[in-house]
């Protein structure tokens, strides 16, 4: 065997794999997808304050009944 044709057998495996892990990612999400209820309990609450933010409301006011804000911002 040529290096030429390990670096290809490399390549393509390297490929093959990366080609796995997307359709793999694929399976997950389409399977996520339909599942009704929250995986963590920050979810929701993330949820809120992005709700919040696109409203223009302020996400760090003082804790009412109606809402406590966390303690990072939301894609933390």
């Amino acid at each position: 065997m040529t290096a030429r044709a390990v670096a290809r057998g490399l390549f393509l495996l390297g490929c093959l794999l990366a080609a796995l892990y997307v359709g793999l990612l694929l399976w997950v999400v389409a399977h996520r997808l339909g599942y009704p209820y929250e995986l963590e309990w920050v979810e929701g609450a993330v949820w809120l304050e992005v709700t919040r933010a696109l409203a223009g409301r302020p996400l760090y006011t003082p804790p009412s009944l109606a809402y406590i804000p966390l303690i990072y911002p939301p894609l933390y």
